[in-house]
Order: structure tokens, then C-alpha cells, then sequence
């Protein structure tokens, strides 16, 4: 199947501004950086009228079209998995795939037999060479790995496993040469450039969506006060006991929200600018947030991580900032703390590569 991909350079400007421009009642995300020190994560992504919807929890997917531009993926999953289908409609299938078990090599894990096969099937059938960012965006849950470890699951969860969509309108944006560029990818090269038409012009008489500025109330904390302040005296304990040498606890805080997101989201900016943020809104609920740290990188048949041990707040110039830097780097407790966290990263990398 060929696809082809018309682009075209749009005005340059804060990649939000697109956003609420493009943000509507279909899915949609931003992937935005700010104040990144690694020029490759000075990059910012927009993408809108996604075409598939993929749904996974344990044995089950489901699968959605959402525009004919995929009824060639859609038609794809229905002849290489209709004999696992519990439901099919016009634009819907239901799928359910058991977990096999998996005797293979280590390196071949990721062919287990499971859900999670529809993902790689359509990425290896559909490949292609050219730069046009069309693809999956969406979220992994922890549980994901549960379709590939034999491990048990000792907390269950309503989260889906993945939760994807097809997008094929892509904005992309280098901040550090001040470049924003439309990707619209289809199967005709005509319908791509009636798509760029289409999404160029938008822009240009656009305005940017009005929302209702969210109330957020009934807050709740898991754990409370007293079991959180038990837990960390009992692990002071085993530390001191030689038992265990670091743990991370966390609190899970609920809330009810009424509104839109999106202005929590520029506060958050605002507040906390990182190099890497997201909103992405699946329709039925919001991912939001920010963080200064990548998780890992695959770029050039290399596989970089850079892990953050410790923080402190920003300074109120530039000479306080500078001072806060020389305070972390220097800090005794911080220089273990990351020690200990490249030690681990190199023991999993050196367990985990394959030639």
C-alpha cells in the first residue's frame, strides 16, 4: 500500500496556539517542549482528526474507525484477525486474543501472541520509509507488560493496556530554528493536498476556542497522612538494617473536576516549562502533565537514557539558578543517589542487549 504525504511551512508560533486552534470534540494531542538543554528535545508535536481507535485491556481490543482514511487498516485488522472477533460492525470490531505462552528467545518476547500482536502487524505491514510522523499516538498503561511477562498482576486496575489512535495530520515543531511544518499524509496524492489546503486555511481564519475555567474540588489522598508517615519510618527501618537500599513512595491525589483542562494545563506550563509536556485528550478522558526528564531514546541505533536525581527550586535570576546547579551537583546525598541510579541502568542495559 503506498501512501503519499504533502507538507507545507506554516507560520512559526507557540505550538499551543495551534492546539486551541486544531482542539475539538475528536481526539487530539500536543507534545510541546520548553526550556529544554538537549536541542533534540526542542521539539513539539500537534495532531487532530485521528482516523483508528485501538482499545486493549487483557484479551480484548477494540477496534474503531473513525474515518474512511483508515478503512485500509481497518479492512487489514478484519482479514488478519476476524477469526478472533466477538463483534463486528460496519465501523467496529471486537476482538479477543488469549495470552499464549511463550517459549522463545528473549530478543522475540514482543511476538508473543496477544493482543498487543494488532500493533505490531499493522507497524510492520504499513512501513514505510518517508518522514511524515502519521502513526500511533496515544498511551501504554503499566499493565502493558503484563501481555508480555508471566508475572503476576497484583493490582488490578479499569485502565486500558493501550489506548491508540491513526493520526494523520501532524504539525511539527523545531523550535530552535523556528520552524513549524504540516504533515497530512492519504492514500491519493490529490487527497493530500486538498488536506494541507484545508488545514492551511483553517488557520488562517481560526480563532482559538473558548473554555470554561475548570473548578477543581473533593480532594482526597492514597494513603492518608498516618499509614504515608508509617510507611516511611518502616522503610528507614530496613534501610538502617542494611535490607533495602532505596525506595520511591507514591500518593495517588483524586479530585472532581468540572470545566475544561486545557487552562490547567497552560498553568501547569507556566509554572513547571519542561521538555517534555503533553495533552492529549482521548474523548472520554485527559492525560495531562509535564516532565524534565526523558524516559529513553532510540535514536541512531543508540539507546540513551539520562535519569534525574534530586531537584530544587528555580532561582529568581539567572546568578541564583547557577548557585542552586553548584548546590545539587555538590550535594553528598544527591551524588549517591544518581551513582546508584547509573549503576542500575547499566546492569539492566548490559543484561538486556542483544547482538
Amino acid at each position: 500500500m503506498n501512501f503519499h504525504t504533502q507538507s507545507t511551512s506554516v507560520p512559526y508560533s507557540d505550538a499551543l496556539q495551534y492546539y486551541k486552534r486544531l482542539h475539538t470534540q475528536n481526539p487530539s494531542f500536543i507534545f510541546e517542549s520548553a526550556n529544554g538543554s538537549d536541542p533534540s528535545s526542542r521539539l513539539s508535536l500537534v495532531g487532530c482528526d485521528p482516523t483508528l481507535e485501538l482499545i486493549g485491556k487483557a484479551d480484548h481490543c477494540l477496534v474503531r474507525l473513525l474515518d474512511e482514511r483508515a478503512k485500509v487498516f481497518f479492512d487489514f485488522i478484519f482479514a488478519h484477525f476476524g477469526a478472533y472477533a466477538t463483534l463486528t460492525d460496519v465501523h467496529e470490531i471486537s476482538l479477543s486474543i488469549p495470552k499464549k505462552p511463550f517459549n522463545g528467545e528473549e530478543n522475540e518476547r514482543f511476538t508473543r501472541e496477544n493482543i498487543g500482536k494488532i500493533i505490531r502487524d499493522l507497524l510492520l505491514h504499513f512501513k514505510i520509509k518517508e518522514q511524515n510522523f502519521m502513526g500511533f499516538y496515544g498511551a501504554l498503561s503499566y499493565n502493558f507488560i503484563y501481555l508480555y511477562e508471566d508475572i503476576a498482576q497484583v493490582k488490578e486496575n479499569d485502565t486500558p493496556d493501550f489506548h491508540l489512535f491513526l493520526f494523520d495530520n501532524i504539525i511539527f515543531f523545531n523550535h530552535l530554528l523556528q520552524q513549524a511544518t504540516l504533515y497530512c499524509t492519504r492514500t491519493e496524492d490529490h487527497l493530500a493536498a486538498e488536506a494541507v489546503e484545508k488545514y492551511t486555511a483553517h488557520f488562517d481564519k481560526a480563532k482559538n476556542a473558548a473554555y470554561t475555567h475548570p473548578v477543581v474540588h473533593n480532594f482526597a489522598f492514597t494513603p492518608d497522612d498516618s499509614t504515608f508517615r508509617d510507611q516511611v519510618s518502616y522503610a528507614r527501618s530496613l534501610c538502617e538494617q542494611g535490607e533495602l537500599m532505596e525506595v520511591v513512595f507514591a500518593r495517588k491525589i483524586t479530585a472532581d473536576v468540572e470545566g475544561d483542562t486545557l487552562p490547567i494545563y497552560e498553568n501547569y506550563r507556566a509554572i513547571n516549562p519542561s521538555p517534555y509536556m503533553f495533552h492529549f485528550d482521548f474523548g472520554d478522558e485527559i492525560l495531562l502533565g509535564t516532565s524534565p526528564e526523558v524516559m529513553i531514546r532510540y535514536e541512531n541505533n543508540k539507546v540513551i537514557l539520562r535519569p534525574i536525581s534530586g531537584t530544587i527550586g528555580r532561582g529568581k535570576s539567572v546568578l541564583e539558578d547557577h548557585q542552586n546547579m553548584l548546590t545539587l551537583l555538590t550535594d553528598p546525598k544527591e551524588k549517591a543517589e544518581l551513582s546508584t541510579n547509573m549503576r542500575t541502568i547499566s546492569f539492566i542495559f548490559m543484561t538486556n542487549s542483544f547482538n
